[in-house]
């Protein structure tokens, strides 16, 4: 009895040797030119409808940029939640109601 390897190698073997066999066929180059042609009348439409569209050209690296930057702030808080674990709950309650009130802007702008 042969394995099934075997059998799936002679019959993959057989296909290579059939399709060796094979003449190539020779393709007219006007066919060639035509299909290149068509091609790049493709790719310039593309080209031209996001052209026409700059924002559609940034739409997908935009939910890339927002992703990763969500990503971020979700790791920093869990980060800040776990690495500050004894902080008081007053300047955590002063942080989540008013976050400007920590470092007024007068502070900032006198210094």
């Amino acid at each position: 009895m042969t394995s099934s390897k075997e059998k799936t190698e002679r019959v993959l073997n057989a296909f290579v040797q059939i399709h060796a066999a094979q003449p190539t066929p020779t393709l007219n180059p006007m066919w060639r030119q035509g299909v290149m042609k068509t091609i790049r009348l493709n790719r310039a439409m593309e080209n031209l409808e996001s052209a026409d569209n700059p924002a559609a050209a940034f739409t997908s690296l935009m939910f890339r940029f927002a992703g990763a930057g969500t990503a971020v702030g979700v790791a920093l808080l869990i980060y800040s939640l776990t690495a500050a674990s004894g902080l008081d709950a007053e300047a955590l309650r002063a942080m989540v109601q008013d976050p400007l009130n920590i470092l007024p802007l007068d502070t900032l702008i006198l210094s």
